[in-house]
């Protein structure tokens, strides 16, 4: 997997009049928002609650991971395997190229 941009990430609004938007963008080291690194322009009916999940992206993955090395750890039972299947595709999904 290539890197991506760390988190935390995190909703603003864009700075357009014209077409409006909300923007996901990264925090840098210090905190601060918009440290030109602008991951997604969210717009549309919809645009805060898919803004909202961009944003948790990193998050999610982290928290898929460690459920993943979690699971390895311990025998499962054999009608949680599709549960188990699922999570080791969405893995792949958001890190493959």
């Amino acid at each position: 997997m290539k890197a991506y941009t760390p988190g935390p990430w995190v909703v603003s609004k864009g700075s357009s009049e014209e077409f409006p938007c909300l923007r996901v963008e990264s925090k840098n080291k210090h905190g601060e928002v918009n440290d030109g690194w602008c991951i997604a322009e969210v717009r549309g009916s919809d645009a805060e609650a898919n803004a909202l999940l961009i944003a948790t992206a990193p998050e999610l993955l982290a928290t898929c991971e460690a459920a993943l090395k979690t699971l390895n750890a311990i025998p499962l039972p054999f009608s949680h395997q599709a549960t188990f299947d699922r999570l080791v595709a969405i893995i792949e999904k958001a890190t493959r190229l």
